[in-house]
């Protein structure tokens, strides 16, 4: 077995990644930075693609290639951007790429894409058009749906905290009904 063909011809392959991400790639190995400013991914799909899809796929090919500083540099962008965004529909339109272009191992980007829904999916479920991304994200991506049920189910109840975390498990003293609005804890007298 002879050495490999890359060593060999002194070119390495990358047909599986579209060309921008590429470009990304060998972008952050000069100057430790990419651009997040794509418009398409290719001519032959002029779809859109979000900052927040550009940061998804770089931080999957961080894992892929093994790029430990730019899944860090990846993964800050992206938090960073979902904080500083309002826009549901491109949070959403991440989630797939989050979710299906890395393993379930790899967790950093997928649990902060199950905090955030957990903080902010209601408000974003209002818009018509985010419902129906969101129903097909139920369909094609149940990982994401099995991040988010669990953070529900170990953290029932979540809220602002000033002296601890400003995301932090709560003990439901007195909470409005949202029938009535009524405070306090009711008991059944049966």
């Amino acid at each position: 077995m002879g050495p490999f063909k890359e060593a060999s011809s002194g070119v390495y392959e990358m047909n599986d990644d579209p060309l921008p991400m590429v470009k990304n790639l060998v972008d952050y190995l000069y100057t430790l930075d990419y651009n997040e400013n794509l418009r398409t991914l290719n001519q032959e799909c002029p779809s859109p693609i979000s900052g927040l899809q550009v940061h998804a796929r770089m931080f999957a090919l961080a894992d892929k290639y093994d790029i430990k500083a730019l899944q860090v540099l990846s993964s800050e962008k992206y938090s960073n951007m979902l904080e500083s965004s309002s826009i549901g529909s491109e949070f959403l339109g991440s989630i797939p790429d989050v979710y299906t272009l890395t393993p379930p191992s790899v967790k950093a980007l997928r649990d902060k894409v199950a905090r955030f829904a957990r903080i902010n999916l209601e408000n974003y479920l209002q818009d018509p058009s985010s419902r129906e991304v969101y129903k097909r994200i139920a369909i094609d991506v149940p990982d994401f749906l099995q991040d988010l049920l669990d953070l529900y189910i170990m953290n029932p109840l979540t809220g602002f905290c000033y002296r601890c975390n400003p995301l932090s498990t709560m003990q439901a003293l007195q909470t409005p009904c949202h029938k009535c609005g009524l405070s306090g804890i009711c008991y059944d007298s049966e």
